[in-house]
């Protein structure tokens, strides 16, 4: 299987692109005013600071939707995390850009200090080891909850399942939902326009198609019906 390999069932009449790169072109091409409007809401409701990760939860269950050929809204998305979906929005963020931010920071403590303690290369090791399998698995662990399954262990073993059944794209999906917006904010002022109009819906929108493949192995079916027995 090919890493930009995509095939799936949509309900529209054109049949969706079987290459990553062809599908995001008709992504980009039919959804292109909905992506900058969703970069956009997106970015406003950061503003508060605390809105975070509510927001960050909508922007991708509307990528989804746009991948299942379904309008986006954001503001329907919206109202239905605050009226049911807070855990989940809290959950899926502290368990990942926290825990990648303080591995991080480990990783970069500890390798200093080893020089002088080389005993120190241990928790450093474990820092690096929660690093990766946090970035691998987080971009899953929003598809799983996204897709209808509730915030728990169950899920979170999924998650580690869709991470290592195909590292390769579980690496290019962190590169894309990580990657490409931390890249943006280290070149702020310059990256200022391509961050509020592009910077962050079409690096998750990317993210969520590498993404796509190995959430219908671990579900046993498609994203679209997986709410429903998520749900129930």
């Amino acid at each position: 299987m090919s890493l930009f390999d995509y095939d799936q069932a949509f309900g529209r009449a054109e049949a969706p692109a079987k290459s990553l790169p062809q599908r995001l072109w008709q992504l980009l091409r039919d959804e292109c005013a909905a992506l900058l409007r969703l970069n956009l809401l997106f970015c406003l409701f950061c503003l508060p600071v605390v809105t975070i990760p509510p927001a960050l939860y909508c922007l991708h269950k509307c990528c989804w939707q746009l991948i299942q050929n379904k309008p986006a809204g954001f503001f329907a998305a919206l109202r239905e995390t605050l009226r049911g979906g807070l855990g989940r929005a809290w959950g899926a963020f502290a368990l990942s850009l926290p825990l990648l931010a303080f591995a991080g920071y480990g990783c970069w403590f500890y390798l200093g200090a080893a020089g002088q303690n080389p005993l120190l290369l241990v928790p450093f090791a474990f820092c690096m080891a929660v690093f990766w399998v946090v970035l691998l698995a987080s971009g899953g662990f929003y598809a799983l909850l996204c897709a209808g399954r509730p915030l728990g262990r169950d899920t979170l073993v999924r998650a580690l399942a869709l991470a290592f059944l195909h590292p390769g794209r579980a690496l290019a999906g962190a590169a894309c939902h990580y990657g490409l917006p931390a890249l943006a904010i280290l070149l702020l002022p310059f990256s200022g326009a391509y961050l509020v109009l592009i910077g962050f819906s079409i690096p998750c929108l990317l993210g969520c198609l590498f993404t796509q493949k190995n959430l219908e192995r671990v579900l046993g079916q498609t994203p679209a019906n997986a709410g429903k027995d998520g749900d129930a």
